[in-house]
């Protein structure tokens, strides 16, 4: 998905790609935070060339969050002074060396790394283990949202990567009068409950969702218009049944649905561009729409979704391909609704 999100980056939109923790993913990486037990190594262990009285005092059994980034952000300050400290003498350097290099360690052993790997299930569509994945994914989402609110309002960051990118640079340059959110397959599924679950998503986009873990309080609840975005070779009866009735639960809200000819399920992703065209027919990766049309209709027409709900600037080209006014586009859907199917066989 990184050039459908590529692209709606180069649009002026802030991007955030979740990596969800919900076992769906072929391998995750975690960080365990332990930013005390390294706070207390430093105080014990290393000296301290400021005064005592302007670093952050706390009772260690007691401190909260910002207690320890204040003080991890203290040694980290008094790092950078001594790396651009130009002191005469070779003893001295060699000290602040040392020193530099006993504190880079430890901040950079704040944290344990955890790989999580796929989780395997017996039963693939066993509706209540994949409705909590949905609903976890949801909530990691909210956390996302909240981390970026934080971001606006000027506070830094705690990167435990240690990157030099400065996240306070977004202070005051973010919208939350027009978020939205975006996800493709099972992710479909996760837009409409965290549309369900937070009103600060003011539209939602699913691409070739899948269904199959929405449940009925979704359909009572989300208010917040939706586009469903569907592939030529993938969605079947059941499937689009239940996107049936997620539009006629609020008749109001606009919740088009639009199938792309031509493509398939793997046509929102980066796989179509690896291998050529006819290997990747092969391998499912794409379908007779070339990979360059394909994710470019979809990108404008996702854009044109959201131009209209978020009070941006909607030109025609973006009218006519919500109308599926475009040979790549037609409305509703290409699945023969009179023969009952299940869907795909588990993986």
């Amino acid at each position: 998905m990184s050039t459908y999100c590529y692209e709606l980056a180069s649009r002026g939109f802030v991007v955030a790609a979740v990596e969800h923790r919900d076992g769906t993913a072929s391998m995750t990486l975690c960080l365990k935070d332990q930013l005390d037990t390294t706070i207390r190594d430093v105080d014990d262990h290393l000296p301290h060339s400021k005064s005592e009285n302007d670093m952050p005092v706390s009772d260690e059994d007691s401190m909260d969050d910002d207690s320890i980034r204040q003080r991890v952000q203290f040694f980290l300050d008094e790092r950078n002074e001594n790396q651009s400290d130009e002191a005469d003498g070779a003893a001295t350097r060699v000290r602040q060396r040392k020193q530099n290099s006993r504190r880079s360690i430890l901040f950079n052993t704040s944290f344990t790394e955890e790989w999580r790997r796929f989780q395997h299930v017996e039963i693939w569509d066993d509706f209540n283990y994949r409705n909590r994945q949905m609903y976890q994914r949801a909530e990691e989402i909210r956390d996302i949202l909240d981390e970026l609110g934080s971001m606006n309002k000027g506070n830094p960051n705690n990167n435990l990567l240690n990157l030099a990118f400065k996240t306070t640079q977004f202070k005051d340059r973010l919208d939350f009068s027009r978020v939205a959110i975006i996800g493709h397959s099972f992710g479909g599924a996760t837009v409409l409950a965290t549309l369900a679950k937070d009103a600060r998503f003011k539209v939602g986009i699913s691409l070739d969702g899948w269904f199959h873990p929405v449940d009925d309080w979704i359909d009572k609840t989300a208010k917040q218009p939706c586009l469903l975005l569907n592939m030529e070779q993938f969605q079947w009866e059941k499937n689009v049944k239940r996107m049936f009735k997620f539009q006629k639960a609020d008749p109001s809200a606009d919740r088009p649905m639009l199938t792309l000819r031509g493509g398939c399920h793997q046509s929102m992703t980066d796989f179509q561009f690896i291998v050529p065209q006819i290997i990747g027919r092969m391998m499912d990766v794409c379908h007779t729409l070339e990979p360059e049309s394909c994710i470019s209709t979809c990108v404008n027409t996702s854009l044109a979704f959201l131009y209209k709900h978020l009070d941006l600037p909607l030109e025609q080209i973006h009218r006519d391909l919500l109308d599926a006014k475009n040979p790549h586009l037609m409305k509703g859907t290409n699945v023969d609704m009179s023969i009952p199917d299940d869907g795909p066989t588990p993986p």
